[in-house]
């Protein structure tokens, strides 16, 4: 386990009905890597301990159970189910030239919401399995 300092930390998220569970995407060495830390944040390790994706550059934790963690990269999705022991890529940019560059939760535990670069809006409707693109763009999307 190791100690990490509050300025490598891009972003973490605090789990509600788990408030010692804490996950954080951190830079390291080997890039952005995802940690998690089940004593307030005292001690983290990476995760999952076979974990061969570096650079998830997010994490999103789903308001509707904390075992769902979305995790990205610019490039590519992945989803756990099981509070990051496993991981299933549900989504991969690496040749559509598009960033990835957030995830959102809405109040249907299926449907999430993607966005990237120029202007790319995917929606999941089977709660960040996978991602399929919507037509048009960000700005058909919000309809201005």
């Amino acid at each position: 386990m190791m100690a990490l300092h509050p300025s490598l930390i891009a972003l973490s998220r605090w789990i509600p009905n788990n408030p010692s569970t804490l996950y954080a995407s951190a830079w390291a060495s080997e890039g952005a890597v995802a940690y998690k830390s089940t004593d307030s944040g005292g001690t983290w390790t990476s995760f999952p301990d076979n974990w061969t994706v570096n650079n998830i550059s997010n994490l999103k934790v789903s308001p509707f159970g904390s075992d769902t963690i979305i995790g990205f990269t610019t490039q590519k999705i992945y989803i756990t189910t099981d509070g990051g022991n496993t991981w299933t890529e549900a989504l991969d940019f690496s040749t559509a030239g598009i960033v990835f560059k957030e995830i959102e939760f809405t109040s249907d535990e299926d449907i999430v919401y993607g966005s990237a670069d120029q202007l790319k809006v995917y929606i999941s409707t089977n709660g960040g399995a996978s991602f399929s693109p919507v037509s048009g763009d960000l700005q058909t999307f919000i309809g201005h």
